[in-house]
C-alpha cells in the first residue's frame, strides 16, 4: 500500500511525536509480561541476525584484502627478484 507523502510543519511534527509517545506508553502499560517477553525476544533475535550478517561481511572483506595483498606480494616478488651473485674468495 502506497501512502501519500506528507508535509508537516514543525508544530505538526512535534504534536505527532507527542501523540506517538503517549500511545507507546499506553501500549507498554497494557502489555502482559508474556507479550513483553515475546516482543523483546523477537527484537533480540533480529538484532543478533544483523550482527552476524555484518560480522560475516567484515570477515569476507578482510579475507579478500588478505588475498589481494598476498597476490600483489607474489607478483612484486617475482618481478623484483635479482639474480644472486656469489663471490668466492
Amino acid at each position: 500500500m502506497d501512502y501519500p507523502s506528507l508535509r508537516l510543519t514543525p508544530a505538526q511534527l512535534a504534536a505527532a511525536k507527542e501523540l506517538g509517545r503517549i500511545g507507546g506508553k499506553t501500549r507498554a502499560a497494557n502489555l502482559s509480561p508474556e507479550e513483553r517477553r515475546r516482543i523483546a525476544s523477537k527484537a533480540a533475535k533480529a538484532s543478533a541476525k544483523v550482527r552476524t550478517l555484518k560480522a560475516k561481511q567484515r570477515k569476507e572483506a578482510a579475507r579478500k584484502v588478505s588475498q589481494e595483498r598476498a597476490t600483489a606480494d607474489t607478483k612484486i616478488g617475482k618481478a623484483c627478484r635479482a639474480p644472486v651473485i656469489v663471490i668466492e674468495d
